[in-house]
């Protein structure tokens, strides 16, 4: 099979790396994934780039739902690469790479959570989720919070973050969210089930003196922490079955690919990197099978 790494690389910059590896088998493990991601991208280790490196990881990841590895694998493999290009960087100077080899390809490498995949029993049922808003009714203030995250696959962190500031109209009329995160902006357009919830929820004069949509007594912002308490309260932690505010996310954007929207489309609009998709690859067929509609979420107007 053929090789594409360089004799810098094999003569010089392997041997001296190898030294710090205590054993033969260490020694083969890493090697041999040097040399798969070298033929995986048809190029010397020294030549590899970021798109190279995270396409290497995406294919590793389809390995591992098809039961080939494990998702801790496919991390071990991450960590060895970083290393080895760390130790190259760190010595450049030896190897007169200064000014070609300046950059970990391997920094930004995303990949899902161990443990890997999402399970059905960790995903609401649309039943489990009606059941969850009928209970949280009493409380106007999580009854909104939580339409947000069924029926737009809010986090809980941006949900303590949302102010009346970040609610945007466009040019249709359509009114959404525009979120910023990390200098990075996306639109959350709002069902408009949703948004009649809001502007109820709005028009109550002890919410307008915030500056946060969701606040606390004292018309601070409410915290995550805040926020978990109140969910418990209606919803305690010894219920069987009991879904964590993550879970609720998490149903949501299933069943928004349930209903066709492509991994890309979702993760934009719940604003995740597309690679984390694949958490959801085998808990959509079980759901599938399930014959649940999205669109029974009820979202009843709360007086």
């Amino acid at each position: 099979m053929e090789s594409y790494l360089s004799p810098l690389f094999t003569g010089e910059i392997w041997p001296m790396f190898s030294r710090s590896l205590n054993t033969e088998k260490s020694k083969a493990d890493y090697y041999s994934v040097i040399r798969d991601i070298s033929r995986y991208a048809k190029k010397d280790f020294l030549e590899l780039k970021e798109a190279e490196a995270q396409g290497y990881f995406n294919h590793l990841l389809i390995l591992s739902q098809n039961g080939k590895q494990s998702v801790k694998t496919v991390k071990v493999k991450l960590a060895r690469l970083k290393s080895v290009s760390n130790f190259i960087l760190r010595h450049s100077y030896l190897f007169d790479l200064q000014q070609t080899y300046m950059k970990n390809p391997f920094l930004r490498i995303t990949l899902p959570q161990t443990e890997d995949y999402l399970l059905k029993k960790n995903v609401p049922s649309v039943e489990e989720l009606n059941d969850i808003l009928a209970k949280a009714e009493s409380d106007r203030m999580l009854y909104v919070i939580l339409c947000l995250m069924v029926r737009c696959g809010l986090s809980a962190g941006e949900i303590c973050m949302l102010k009346f500031e970040d609610f945007v109209s466009d040019s249709t009329g359509h009114v959404g969210i525009e979120y910023c995160y990390r200098n990075v902006r996306r639109y959350i357009k709002l069902p408009e089930d949703v948004l009649e919830q809001i502007r109820n929820y709005i028009g109550d004069a002890e919410v307008s003196n915030s500056a946060y949509l969701f606040h606390n007594k004292r018309q601070n912002q409410l915290r995550i922490r805040d926020l978990e308490r109140l969910y418990l309260k209606y919803l305690p932690a010894d219920e069987n079955p009991h879904f964590t505010l993550s879970d609720i996310r998490n149903g949501s954007a299933a069943y928004m690919l349930i209903c066709g929207a492509s991994p890309s489309e979702v993760a934009d609009y719940i604003g995740i990197a597309p690679e984390w998709m694949r958490r959801f690859d085998r808990v959509i067929p079980e759901l599938h099978k399930a014959a649940v509609d999205y669109s029974n979420i009820r979202i009843k107007v709360v007086e």
